[in-house]
Parts: C-alpha cells; sequence; structure tokens
C-alpha cells in the first residue's frame, strides 16, 4: 500500500494528522517526541503500547533515584 497522510485544521486550532504505519514501537518513538503537544486518538493498541512505555520509562528513573 503507498504511503498516505492526510492534515485537517480543526476549529480548535489544533492539527489532526492521519496516516498508516507499518510498525507500532517506530512509531511510539516518533511521538515521544512531541511530549504532551500530541495526543494519541487511536488506535487503543497505539495508546496502550505508550502507556507501557511511560510506565518503564518511569521504573528506571526509579531505580536510579
Amino acid at each position: 500500500m503507498p504511503p498516505t497522510q492526510t492534515v485537517e485544521n480543526p476549529p480548535d486550532g489544533g492539527v489532526e494528522v492521519r496516516f498508516r504505519a507499518s510498525g507500532m514501537r517506530e512509531l511510539a518513538g516518533h511521538l515521544f517526541r512531541w511530549g504532551d503537544q500530541v495526543e494519541i486518538v487511536a488506535p487503543v493498541r497505539l495508546k496502550a503500547m505508550m502507556a507501557e512505555a511511560l510506565k518503564a520509562a518511569q521504573a528506571a528513573l526509579d531505580r536510579t533515584g
């Protein structure tokens, strides 16, 4: 399937980007760079992966003090 992407500008001033990705882990890594500037709307699997990655990162920080 060829890469596709759509960009919309909703009335709230944000930007909504829709696309298909082949790898959730790579996508999650890119999304982390945006910090609290990004909201994952879907898929649920990506939201769960991000939540688990955050827990793992917090646990690593807690171990090192």
